[in-house]
């Protein structure tokens, strides 16, 4: 799967999905529909949840990527 094309993998999709509701990144249900129709609009958040090793909330790598999400929210 090319970079730039995870959006077309369902599995790929629901992980990066979970992963941003966990962060609280869609504080009502359009925009978790919205990520559902468009989710490349969210593909710079994929990319930080990327890095920090896709980490779920369990995972030793979420506080990173919480703290990554977050300044990333606020600079939007």
């Amino acid at each position: 799967m090319a970079e730039d094309e995870w959006f077309n993998d369902r599995g790929e999709l629901a992980a990066v999905g979970r992963a941003l509701i966990d962060a609280g990144c869609f504080t009502d249900p359009v925009e978790m529909l919205d990520f559902i129709e468009k989710p490349w609009k969210w593909s710079v958040d994929r990319d930080v949840w990327f890095a920090a090793g896709r980490p779920y909330l369990s995972d030793p790598g979420w506080e990173l990527f919480q703290v990554r999400i977050d300044a990333l929210e606020h600079s939007r």
